[in-house]
């Protein structure tokens, strides 16, 4: 008998990052019978802040956060999948990018992995607690909301280490747009400024718990509890808007507030399948990564095992939309019009640390400019570690 093929991957813990793998995994090994894949799986936060540089050591193929893309082809991490894929293939995947996805994995002319996830940072809300109340367009909004919790109840905000920093970003790109972060200089100072502002006001309005959650804790918790009506940004999980969802109650999505009635520079997330170059079987590798991205997949069996496509078309599908309220069509303009995290190698080392400095400048009630002060001073710190 002919020894099987063993293709080792690595996504992240949630059914999201693991069941939507897992279960396309399970039908290209019947379309090739001598191929098994295993998956591991990891944190939310390692997700976001574990070098892939390490990872390529272990696993054959990697599911990645975007910024992760600069440092992985400095440290020679993936093989470019424009050499290993059709260019007919890419090109529809360019075509049907959510947003900016397909990009966000491209550097020095190659692309580096394949957009099998979409997502950005958009709005959240329970419609039965919201009832008569429309989700709020702009920040003026949200604080007059989060002021007045007899109308609905609590407005929530996950503001843990991560997702504060992400939050800070969304808000300096919806004022200031893509050349918000400069490689050598860093946050437009003014812009970040207004972004502390805006976050330690709310900081003071929102769900206790606030600065301690992650976006999924905060679904969580707005699924099983009546507690929270609203929150304005975090990175949303269609799992919660299907029927049955993921919790006790139905979860809605919609576009971001912002300063402009725009929804505009929502921090874009997702995941991309890449190889790493460490792989022994490259071709089989990439392979998988074509038939996890292509369209009937992505409509099919990725979406149904509790998966968020990265696919155009998938977003657009009226019968993944009728079976998740909406969730696509009613955040797809964020997505559209959302932010292109900076990629370069190094980067993912200031997210990292400069979301400590937020999310305690928070507790500590600092003073904005103080807590830009301190941003300022982390990014001129890791420049010269360049």
């Amino acid at each position: 008998m002919k020894e099987k093929i063993c293709l080792k991957g690595i996504t992240w813990n949630h059914p999201r990052g693991y069941e939507s793998i897992g279960a396309v995994s399970k039908a290209f090994s019947r379309n090739c019978t001598d191929v098994k894949l295993h998956w591991d799986v990891r944190s939310l936060k390692d997700f976001g802040d574990y070098p892939v540089t390490l990872l390529a050591e272990n696993y054959d193929l990697i599911m990645l956060d975007h910024p992760h893309i600069g440092s992985a082809v400095e440290g020679g991490a993936l093989i470019p999948l424009n050499q290993w894929l059709d260019q007919a293939f890419l090109e529809d995947q360019e075509k049907n990018s959510v947003g900016r996805s397909f990009e966000s994995y491209q550097m020095n002319g190659c692309q580096w992995a394949l957009a099998v996830d979409a997502a950005a940072q958009i709005s959240a809300y329970r419609p039965d607690l919201m009832a008569g109340i429309l989700p709020p367009r702009n920040w003026d909004e949200v604080k007059n909301l989060a002021k007045d919790r007899k109308r609905a109840g609590w407005v929530g905000f996950p503001l843990c280490q991560t997702d504060v920093y992400c939050s800070f970003l969304t808000i300096c790109a919806n004022i200031r747009g893509d050349g918000v972060i400069c490689r050598e200089s860093g946050v437009e100072y003014q812009a970040a400024l207004q972004a502390v502002e805006l976050l330690r006001e709310l900081s003071e309005l929102v769900y206790p718990a606030s600065l301690d959650m992650n976006p999924i804790q905060m679904l969580e918790h707005m699924a099983l509890t009546d507690e929270v009506c609203y929150v304005p940004l975090l990175f949303g999980y269609s799992n919660y808007a299907r029927t049955p969802p993921f919790g006790r109650k139905l979860i809605r999505f919609t576009n971001i507030p912002s300063f402009t009635q725009i929804p505009s520079g929502a921090l874009l997330g997702g995941v991309g399948l890449a190889v790493s170059s460490g792989c022994k079987n490259k071709r089989i590798a990439a392979d998988f990564v074509r038939f996890a991205a292509q369209d009937d997949i992505q409509r099919g069996i990725y979406y149904e095992n509790a998966g968020q496509p990265g696919y155009l078309g998938a977003w657009t599908d009226e019968a993944v939309n009728r079976d998740c309220h909406g969730f696509f069509l009613d955040t797809l303009d964020t997505l559209r019009l959302s932010y292109l995290r900076p990629r370069y190698g190094g980067y993912n080392r200031f997210q990292e640390m400069a979301g400590l400095i937020l999310n305690q400048g928070l507790k500590d009630r600092q003073k904005p400019g103080e807590i830009v002060s301190c941003l300022q001073a982390l990014f001129e710190k890791l420049k010269k570690q360049r």
